[in-house]
């Protein structure tokens, strides 16, 4: 079995508000299969419900800048120690009127 299969996930986008950019969780999901040399098979989760959502499937090289981790306790720190300080600064300078754009 592939390492990465079963393995939690974030992955990112960067957001450009003013002179300041942002990198966002983008999705939170679960690395399931592998659908063949460089594609894999991932179940996207709900942000407010953390139900299972879509599945999608995405080559390796998109997945080059994800952070995995071993399972959802160990993402949930991480993302409340980490990632949920930098969500909510891109929200106060999305909510201040400044102008956005997603790259």
């Amino acid at each position: 079995m592939h390492a990465l299969i079963n393995m939690c996930f974030l992955s990112f986008t960067t957001e450009r508000i003013g002179s300041t950019e942002y990198r966002i969780v983008e999705y939170q999901g679960k690395v399931t299969d592998v659908m063949g040399k460089d594609l894999f098979l991932v179940q996207l989760y709900s942000w407010i419900m953390g139900e299972p959502g879509p599945y999608k499937v995405v080559r390796a090289d998109q997945m080059a800048d994800w952070q995995f981790y071993e399972d959802w306790n160990d993402l949930d720190r991480e993302y409340s120690h980490v990632y949920r300080y930098a969500q909510e600064a891109h929200a106060k300078a999305k909510l201040a009127g400044k102008g956005a754009v997603r790259s």
